[in-house]
């Protein structure tokens, strides 16, 4: 029998069926990939329903076969629902699926070849490889296509003007970062950009991240904060409490005054008006937060940490160091796809602890240097008094890389449960209103 996995193919449809979540990648699958013919029709009409933006469940397929003259009948779809599939596999199987494809044609290619090569039809043969050979690097690059120049260049221009246009018009589109110095060094958070922000525990990664994506929020752009370590009320919490400035140990044992409740009270109301969605499935893989990202169209993402994100594989035997690095480029590719930037939180190794210079270093990046090398920009904090035992507010915020522009470390000031941060020449030049 030809290469094939009808029941990898069965629980694609039955998750289309039943996933709205997957409806997003349907344009990059090919109906062409399934072995089974009524799991080609049954794409075909999947397809064919999500390019007129209808519905997809198993009726509307249902009836759409029956427009067709499909003689599939009703529970040959309902069979398709595999309840023992995996919907965090949805990627997975759709790999097996194509890579069976791609067997069955070379396979196909090469019964040509022998038939030729016994029936001494040299010149044919050797046009049948050449064939193979441009079947196999087309596979590969499928999805990649060549731009013309000026294409691009016209293109880098209308973009141009616009920018221009809005600037004289009063209207400022992009995602500004609430800290002067940090804002000029890098233009704001530019879309399609990887950015990495690390440190060692308690030097503030979360809390520094919250600042910058509630104070967009609060500019009216989306955000999107994948949480895989801290619970969606621990956040929201996190977030109130650094606008009404009331320290976490006392709101944790219940010593607040009246005013401070009214306060957090009043704060909360106020978050409704927020576009700021929280994902805090724990163990998700970089191929979730791609489908997740698609959906919700934001304007920021953050995903809080690196280290707990899953491999796609439960059976991935790569090292440690390889498995970051897939996951670090699965992250860039969502950046560039989705058009936002991406800012991943991720720890530093103990190394930083032992040296007389407490500023970590590129070297430090736990895990994989391919974390360095796939980030456009890479920002670490530290806290000098945590260190010298002081009570000092200070923290060094240092850029280590940046792809497009200057690198530097320069301070910035916390308050004392390092949930806001300001600049260093004006304390309360970071509180915006909703």
């Amino acid at each position: 029998m030809p290469p094939q996995a009808p029941d990898i193919e069965n629980a694609i449809i039955g998750l289309l069926l039943t996933q709205p979540n997957y409806h997003d990648l349907i344009p990059t699958i090919n109906k062409n990939w399934f072995f089974l013919t009524e799991n080609q029709d049954i794409f075909d009409a999947i397809a064919k329903l999500y390019e007129s933006k209808k519905n997809i469940d198993i009726l509307t397929v249902n009836e759409f076969l029956k427009n067709q003259k499909k003689n599939i009948e009703h529970h040959v779809l309902s069979n398709k629902i595999n309840f023992n599939a995996s919907f965090n596999s949805f990627n997975e199987y759709v790999s097996i699926v194509k890579e069976k494809a791609l067997q069955r044609t070379a396979l196909s290619f090469m019964h040509n070849i022998t038939s030729m090569a016994y029936k001494d039809e040299v010149l044919d043969m050797i046009n049948e490889i050449n064939n193979l050979n441009d079947f196999v690097i087309n596979a590969h690059i499928q999805d990649v296509k060549a731009v013309d120049i000026i294409e691009t260049a016209s293109n880098n221009y209308k973009s141009l003007v616009k920018k221009v246009n809005d600037r004289r018009s009063g209207i400022d589109n992009s995602l500004k970062i609430p800290l002067k110095k940090l804002q000029k060094t890098l233009g704001g958070w530019q879309p399609k950009d990887l950015i990495i922000i690390a440190a060692r525990p308690s030097m503030g990664k979360t809390a520094f991240a919250l600042f910058c994506a509630k104070y967009l929020a609060k500019k009216n752009k989306k955000v999107l904060f994948f949480s895989l370590e801290m619970s969606k009320e621990s956040l929201v919490d996190r977030m109130i409490l650094a606008e009404c400035d009331i320290s976490f140990e006392a709101y944790r044992e219940g010593y607040l005054t009246d005013t401070e409740v009214k306060n957090y009270k009043q704060v909360a109301e106020n978050f409704k008006y927020l576009d700021f969605k929280i994902v805090d499935k724990s163990n998700i893989k970089s191929s979730e937060i791609k489908i997740i990202t698609k959906k919700e169209k934001p304007d920021l993402v953050i995903v809080d940490y690196l280290g707990l994100i899953r491999n796609e594989s439960e059976n991935d035997k790569s090292t440690k160091n390889e498995q970051i690095g897939k996951i670090t480029k699965n992250l860039k590719t969502t950046a560039k796809e989705c058009d936002c930037p991406i800012i991943l939180i991720s720890q530093l190794n103990r190394n930083v602890e032992s040296r007389s210079c407490k500023i970590p270093t590129l070297s430090d990046l736990r895990d994989s240097g391919e974390i360095e090398q796939d980030a456009d920009i890479v920002i670490f904090l530290s806290r000098p008094g945590m260190y010298e035992q002081d009570d000092s507010r200070l923290v060094d915020i240092s850029i280590a890389k940046h792809r497009n522009g200057a690198i530097g470390t320069f301070q910035a000031t916390h308050n004392e449960n390092i949930t806001e941060f300001y600049d260093i020449d004006n304390f309360e030049s970071n509180k915006t209103p909703f």
